[in-house]
């Protein structure tokens, strides 16, 4: 039976009843939960008990219930600290962390609990025809893009940009945070069966294709912060689209809503700014378009959204674990299930961070000894001592 839940129901996560969930009512339909249905499954609003805060639950279909959910969450979890990945702060339901949550309520399998972000998303300011200022259009676009710069330096990419997973925090006028985060691209995760194809409005001609690759946000993101760069114009918001500005046939035509915005993008930003788009736009692949730190020097040097900027952070890689002796009792990773890799990990591959042999080569080169290689130096010490003092007694023995 599909997981239904009541506004008021509470959903306790353990046996002992110290955590549980309380479902909310939706503000504009009363008497219903506040949830929002996505291609993938529903994310409901939710309070946190004992604790009072707000946070998302967000339940996939059983097509979409899969253990790589928790294999992502293991490996991406240290990206939480970049600036609009505040959703990678999540736990994920499994048979092993919530066994008495998931006897009750199976549908739950693979469900993730993360922070509720208040505010509205970019494609229903553009439904609403919610007019900004100029200065905020401007912020909007400089933070948006100095975040996605952020990802790109860190060899991240988010795969399916557009206006619903773009969140206008409530209450700061330049602060945007990503959602529907799943299917990222990052080095350390295997890539999905299905990779996203993108989104109308925002996708590349080779989208359809799916698109799963470093570089995979740069049309996208391009078209999203030219959006907010020319709305404040009542022109284009006359003839934008539903939830976007660009209809699907218009997209990398050089239509005249394109020359519009061109035009406007020139007049008002400069020949740096158009021209970065022109390139983006009749790109024939997505390698080609200009790189978000192309964008976001372009906005530095034009002085554009200045009071929204965000400074360039770059994570250093993932620090290699400790390597300990295994005893008789332990188990390694390898080890477990009769010597068969762990479910979540393939055979040859290691775990972001999981290099000991690595490490192992690097301490030689920097002249530190692990302690096996101590005891076998201190073997050869005394050998050598043993050997000069049988040559000089021998010699003594000669002399004589």
């Amino acid at each position: 039976m599909p997981f239904r839940p009541r506004v008021g129901d509470i959903v306790e996560l353990d046996e002992t009843g110290g955590s549980a969930l309380e479902f909310l009512e939706h503000p504009m339909a009363p008497g219903m939960p506040y949830g929002s249905q996505g291609s993938r499954g529903i994310v409901f609003q939710v309070r946190e008990l004992p604790y009072g805060r707000l946070s998302a639950l967000k339940v996939f279909k059983p097509a979409y219930q899969s253990e790589s959910t928790v294999r992502s969450q293991a490996l991406m979890s240290r990206y939480r600290q970049l600036p609009g990945l505040t959703v990678w702060q999540r736990q994920v339901f499994t048979e092993r962390t919530n066994p008495h949550l998931l006897r009750r309520f199976p549908d739950l399998r693979y469900a993730v609990l993360m922070p509720w972000i208040t505010g509205m998303t970019w494609s229903s300011i553009i439904l609403s025809q919610h007019n900004l200022p100029e200065q905020q259009c401007e912020a909007l676009a400089r933070h948006f893009i100095d975040l996605m710069r952020v990802l790109e330096l860190n060899r991240l990419a988010h795969c399916d940009i557009t206006g619903g997973n773009l969140i206008i925090v409530s209450g700061q006028n330049a602060k945007v945070e990503l959602v529907d985060v799943e299917d990222m691209y990052a080095p350390e995760l295997t890539k999905p069966e299905h990779p996203p194809g993108g989104s109308e409005g925002y996708n590349h001609q080779l989208s359809a294709k799916g698109i799963w690759e470093p570089a995979a946000d740069r049309f996208a993101s391009a078209v999203l912060a030219v959006e907010m760069l020319v709305w404040w114009e009542e022109g284009l918001r006359r003839v934008s689209s539903r939830e976007h500005l660009f209809e699907a046939s218009e997209m990398q035509a050089r239509g005249s809503k394109y020359e519009q915005v061109n035009r406007t993008l020139r007049d008002r930003y400069g020949r740096e700014i158009a021209e970065l788009f022109e390139a983006a736009w009749f790109s024939d692949r997505l390698e080609a378009c200009p790189s978000l730190t192309d964008w976001a020097e372009a906005f530095q040097r034009r002085g554009l959204g200045a009071e929204a900027a965000l400074e360039p952070m770059v994570l250093p890689p993932p620090a290699a674990p400790k390597v300990h002796p295994v005893t008789g009792d332990s188990v390694s990773l390898n080890s477990a299930a009769g010597g068969q890799s762990a479910p979540w990990k393939r055979d040859g591959e290691s775990l972001a961070g999981e290099h000991p042999a690595t490490e192992s080569r690097e301490s030689r080169k920097a002249g530190v000894l692990l302690p096996a290689d101590g005891i076998y130096a201190l073997l050869v010490l005394m050998t050598l001592i043993g050997l000069v003092m049988a040559y000089f007694l021998i010699a003594r023995l000669v002399t004589r």
